[in-house]
């Protein structure tokens, strides 16, 4: 199996070239979607829990102080929701972590993990996979 030769520095071109297509998949590009019953809001359909976790990654890794967390109302914000996914998937979407074998399996790792949560890149959830990697090809 071929391995990846590449340091964590790859991360933010790696979520660049994803982004459009997760907002794509999840929301299809609305800012304002509502889904999953009411629980999963704006273009990346982020969960209150994700947010939660978003602002116990910020503070504890020392980003900003407790006025600057995130709030649920953030999510109607796709600037906000963005980066708010980048720390989510520089936290949970590192090389060590997740041990991609090539680029494109970092990056489907890394929808898995928005996705489905810190252990989602061990999943197989071939639906909503086959509509990422439709995105990344167009």
């Amino acid at each position: 199996m071929p391995t990846i030769n590449a340091t964590n520095e790859l991360l933010p071109e790696l979520i660049a070239e994803l982004l459009p297509a997760l907002i794509q998949v999840e929301s299809g590009g609305d800012d304002s979607a509502v889904g999953d019953g009411g629980k999963a809001v704006g273009c990346l359909q982020i969960h209150e829990i994700y947010v939660d976790d978003v602002n116990r990654i910020v503070h504890t890794s020392g980003f900003t102080d407790n006025d600057e967390l995130f709030s649920y109302r953030d999510r109607d914000s796709r600037a906000l929701s963005v980066k708010m996914i980048k720390f989510y998937l520089y936290h949970y979407g590192t090389m060590n972590r997740i041990k991609p074998t090539s680029k494109r399996d970092w990056l489907l790792k890394l929808a898995r993990i928005h996705h489905l949560g810190p252990q989602g890149y061990l999943s197989k959830d071939t639906e909503y996979m086959r509509k990422i990697e439709k995105e990344l090809n167009e």
